[in-house]
């Protein structure tokens, strides 16, 4: 698994209370298919997304762990604190190389490499990789009210959110906001390990932000859109297996960031 896909999932630490129940918050496609988003699964004192049919990502408030299950693969990526401790370091170890090797560089190529990565990377100057921008226009979804934000990776708008109050999740039990909210904490505990390189940037990109949540997703790709509103909150038992690594799935372990020497 390279980093690229860990920041678009990075797409979401309190333990559940002892009586555990089960929910289902759901999204129905509305427009072109609909977005990556399908759903969130909270259960177990866990939470499971699933994204395009393909991929799922489980996320572990009580050991700050999350894995992602490549179903087409048959294979799972597990990161921890000291995965994102590792990367963190690693990444800043890169940073300094290109620096290094920038500096040395004739002016025309440094140049011609800054307009390849703008801002995306510390000292290169120019837009940030990637920004998330408040549209301030707002909307209406099942019945509640949301903010449209943008989100941009290098000036081209890749996603729009329409972010409502999480007052949206008063249907869930005590114990299942627990868990979101673990979850919610932990992934910021996550980018904070981050904030001083270069993936720190994608912290805006994670589904919920503090007191808020998106109602309605629209991935944008070209000229295409597709979308996936809020459809509500749905009680239920579910199966412990569904927040467990598949029997048979190979570890994949993350590539660390490197250059060339």
């Amino acid at each position: 698994m390279t980093l690229r896909p860990l920041a678009a999932m990075l797409a979401l630490a309190l333990p559940a209370a002892t009586a555990l129940a089960d929910a289902r918050i759901s999204f129905q496609a509305t427009e072109g298919g609909g977005a990556d988003i399908q759903g969130l699964l909270i259960g177990h004192g866990k939470v499971r997304s699933d994204a395009d049919g393909n991929v799922s990502v489980i996320m572990n408030p009580a050991d700050g762990s999350m894995t992602m299950l490549d179903h087409g693969k048959r294979e799972y990526t597990r990161i921890g604190r000291a995965e994102m401790e590792q990367m963190s370091g690693a990444l800043n170890d890169a940073m300094a190389q290109l620096e290094s090797a920038m500096a040395n560089m004739p002016p025309e190529v440094r140049a011609q490499m800054q307009g390849m990565v703008g801002g995306g990377l510390p000292g290169m100057g120019g837009e940030p990789l990637v920004k998330v921008v408040d549209t301030g226009q707002r909307d209406r979804v099942a019945g509640h009210s949301c903010t449209i934000y943008r989100t941009q990776v290098q000036g081209r708008a890749v996603n729009e959110s329409c972010m409502g109050d999480a007052s949206v999740l008063s249907g869930l039990s005590a114990a299942d906001r627990a868990t979101l909210d673990g979850v919610m904490a932990m992934t910021r505990s996550m980018m904070e390990s981050l904030a001083s390189g270069p993936m720190a940037q994608f912290a805006d990109m994670t589904p919920f932000k503090d007191g808020l949540v998106p109602l309605r997703v629209t991935d944008l790709d070209g000229g295409r859109r597709a979308t996936s509103e809020f459809a509500g909150i749905d009680n239920a038992s579910l199966p412990a297996d569904l927040f467990q690594v598949p029997s048979g799935y190979r570890e994949q372990k993350i590539e660390m960031p490197r250059l060339g020497r």
